[in-house]
């Protein structure tokens, strides 16, 4: 069967996604972080206490290339059938993201960063 090109990025996002929470929670990550906080509490020697972790959410840190669309802006959605503009006019954006799921909104936009690129 043949599916869209975007459904198939999403799914392989989705998978990617799985796979990188399953990664966190890996006793090889959790050691790791906790080497490191113990690293730093062993350097961090002008401050009389220690510090530990704070379970505060997940960050993920995204590079994309936008492309802008031929659609007006009515909102901040793009609708599927918005085409890409020709000539094209891309940018590279880094963004940071922040997920905390007992909170409203559930995600927080904490960084952007774009540049334009040639195409």
């Amino acid at each position: 069967a043949a599916y869209p090109r975007h459904s198939v990025l999403l799914l392989m996002c989705s998978v990617w996604l799985s796979l990188i929470i399953a990664l966190i929670n890996s006793p090889q990550v959790l050691a790791a972080a906790s080497f490191a906080v113990d690293e730093f509490n062993r350097g961090n020697l002008g401050d009389p206490f220690l510090y530990k972790i704070v379970v505060a959410g997940l960050n993920f840190f995204l590079k994309v290339q936008l492309g802008r669309t031929t659609c007006r802006r009515s909102g901040s959605t793009v609708k599927s059938s918005c085409n890409f503009q020709s000539p094209r006019k891309d940018l590279e954006c880094q963004f940071t993201v922040t997920e905390v799921p007992w909170e409203g909104p559930r995600y927080r936009l904490m960084e952007k960063k774009c540049t334009e690129t040639k195409v």
